[in-house]
């Protein structure tokens, strides 16, 4: 049996301070906070991929591409549509996002070793997140 090799990337996303807004806004505000990220992301992708709602307020996204340009593209994508919400939205809230992406090589890992690996990576720039924002309080987020 042949096995076709996939050229598929994938980013694990995490909102941002997204517990505070459950928090002290309510879970109806929160609600709409995942349903404008959702979009964001959908948006970002374009028609590269799929967006999947992984847990709470974790995403994954799937492109149909390891090319670096189309990966970067993506999450500047996503990174500008942020910064667009954030400027116009009228929104209660401000959004952000933490992500993390590794090419998909199943010859050389598992399935859960690669959401392992997203999942390491978005938490590397979680970290640099809270480093630049010190003001956000970790416990709320």
């Amino acid at each position: 049996m042949v096995r076709k090799r996939l050229n598929m990337t994938g980013i694990m996303l995490d909102l941002n301070g997204f517990k505070a807004i459950n928090d002290t806004q309510g879970h109806s505000v929160g609600d709409q906070a995942l349903i404008s990220a959702a979009e964001i992301f959908r948006r970002g992708v374009e028609d590269l991929g799929i967006v999947i709602r992984y847990a709470g307020d974790e995403f994954i996204i799937m492109i149909n591409s390891q090319d670096d340009i189309d990966i970067s593209t993506c999450m500047s994508n996503i990174r500008d549509g942020f910064q667009e919400f954030n400027k116009n939205s009228g929104a209660s809230y401000k959004l952000s996002v933490s992500m993390g992406f590794c090419k998909l090589n199943l010859d050389a890992i598992s399935v859960d070793e690669f959401l392992n690996e997203i999942d390491s990576r978005m938490y590397e720039d979680k970290k640099a997140y809270y480093a630049k924002n010190t003001q956000v309080d970790r416990r709320r987020s």
